[in-house]
């Protein structure tokens, strides 16, 4: 290789390293780069769909009312225990707008979808709207929730065990 060649070539490189150093801070101007951003759109989410409290979730499933409850937690969090209802559906985040449609027919039917603390299943609540659910509730606090308030729903393991590091 000549030396011109090498000269252009070095050139080049500067000038597109320069060229992306300079774009670097529009780029980190992504509204879902900072932790804080994220926070506030699952917040802005919660307040948009139907939340049903953990005492008002006990009386439904104690009075035995019909309703399909969706456990969308990861398989590794759903071996510590799921509430314990007849019309349980575990479907885990990734694969819900996939598996609802052929496990939840009837659009009308009353939902209620559960995590660890209520922020993955708010973003359920509102895609299963969004796909034409009429009554998708998000379980508020989600499981850490009814756990924290002694409320006693049964789970198909016995005691609902919650590690520490299941934060979502």
């Amino acid at each position: 290789m000549n030396l011109k060649k090498l000269s252009i070539s070095i050139t080049t490189i500067l000038s597109l390293q320069t060229s992306l150093f300079a774009l670097t801070p529009m780029l980190s101007l992504s509204p879902m780069t900072s932790p804080i951003a994220k926070l506030s759109y699952i917040d802005k989410i919660k307040s948009s769909v139907n939340i049903i409290s953990p005492q008002a979730f006990y009386t439904k499933v104690k009075n035995d009312e019909e309703m399909i409850v969706i456990d969308i937690r990861e398989k590794h969090q759903q071996r510590h225990g799921e509430v314990d209802v007849d019309d349980l559906l575990q479907i885990t985040r990734g694969y819900l707008e996939f598996e609802i449609i052929k496990n939840v027919p009837d659009q009308n039917k009353f939902i209620v979808v559960y995590c660890c603390t209520g922020s993955r299943s708010a973003l359920a609540a509102k895609t299963l709207s969004d796909m034409g659910c009429k009554n998708v509730y998000s379980l508020g606090g989600g499981i850490r929730q009814l756990v924290d308030e002694n409320i006693p729903i049964m789970t198909t393991y016995g005691q609902m065990i919650i590690f520490d590091d299941e934060k979502f």
